[in-house]
């Protein structure tokens, strides 16, 4: 069993085999931050910044995919430095931002 297989069943419990063949195959996961990766909700401070709460099981589920040879990259229609800094903790996971033709 590869690595990733390894921690999908320690973090969920039993995999069937032909799941598990089939995420050995995954190269690249590509993720949305809005009602993805956050709560849907955009929560404004009081001097105009936007912020988002994130889950931390997210962040962890990005970094098992990253140590097990999968890529990742984060997208969002909003222009926002936090998701760039949200991703620049997770490690290697590039993001791109703002209104995307």
């Amino acid at each position: 069993m590869s690595k990733a297989g390894a921690s999908l069943a320690t973090c969920y419990g039993p995999v069937s085999t032909h799941v598990m063949t089939k995420a050995e195959n995954i190269r690249l996961l590509i993720l949305d931050v809005d009602g993805v990766l956050s709560d849907g909700l955009i929560y404004m401070g009081n001097n105009g910044e936007e912020l988002k709460a994130f889950n931390v099981r997210d962040g962890y589920g990005i970094r098992c995919a990253l140590t097990s040879n999968i890529e990742v990259a984060i997208i969002t229609g909003r222009k926002a430095k936090l998701v760039e800094d949200r991703c620049a903790t997770l490690g290697d996971c590039p993001s791109l931002s703002g209104t995307v033709e």
